[in-house]
């Protein structure tokens, strides 16, 4: 049986993917969770007879270009939403998202953290997805079958490993959450203490990501 049945695609648009590659290196996307089929992939509000599934750890994301024929031009491994929170987590300039709005209001509340970043621009990757929303389940009407594709290039021991680097990543980004509720008790005048845990999040951040570059090794 495949190791990845019960893993679910999704498909992320991205603009013109300045964005993305400048925040890459972060393990991080951002979205608007005022977007209904956002709000579904975070899972807000799926409490109803409707409701979707939302995005588990361990799944799959597959980043879209703008106006490309749905050109895939990254995939990477699903960990975490993180909820945005000024002076806790990195700012639009920190990740590079001021460099080209293209039309977007820059209200990106939530990120969404990876791992396993992966270019694959060069593959030509067609998808050919016509709806504009900003993220949707893979389904048959995508012209490529992403999850055998995906399969056939990720060999067992790859996908155990980043299996690990999952786990790692998740345990740190539940350790990020804990301080950023912590953080939100704290007075807004005691600007001090807030810029001291700020620090401490990034040097966290900083140090998963070397932890997992050491695991890919």
């Amino acid at each position: 049986m495949s190791q990845l049945n019960n893993v679910s695609h999704w498909l992320i648009r991205v603009g013109d993917g300045k964005h993305l590659f400048t925040s890459a290196k972060f393990g991080i996307w951002g979205v608007d969770s005022t977007n209904s089929n956002v709000k579904s992939f975070i899972g807000l509000g799926n409490n109803g007879k409707n409701a979707k599934e939302s995005a588990n750890p361990g799944d799959i994301l597959w980043f879209i270009k703008g106006g490309s024929g749905g050109l895939a031009i990254a995939n990477a491994v699903f960990s975490e939403f993180v909820l945005r929170q000024p002076g806790i987590t990195r700012s639009n300039e920190e990740l590079g998202w001021h460099v080209s709005l293209n039309g977007s209001n820059g209200g990106w509340d939530y990120e969404v953290r990876f791992v396993n970043f992966t270019e694959i621009s060069d593959k030509k990757i067609l998808t050919e997805i016509k709806a504009a929303c900003p993220v949707r389940r893979y389904n048959k009407n995508c012209k490529v079958d992403l999850p055998h594709l995906y399969e056939s290039e990720v060999p067992t021991n790859t996908f155990e490993k980043k299996e690990e680097q999952q786990v790692l990543s998740s345990d740190s980004i539940a350790m990020l959450s804990l301080v950023s509720r912590l953080a939100m008790k704290i007075s807004d005048d005691d600007a001090e203490k807030k810029e001291k845990i700020r620090a401490v999040l990034l040097d966290i951040t900083a140090s998963t990501e070397k932890l997992i570059k050491l695991l890919d090794m």
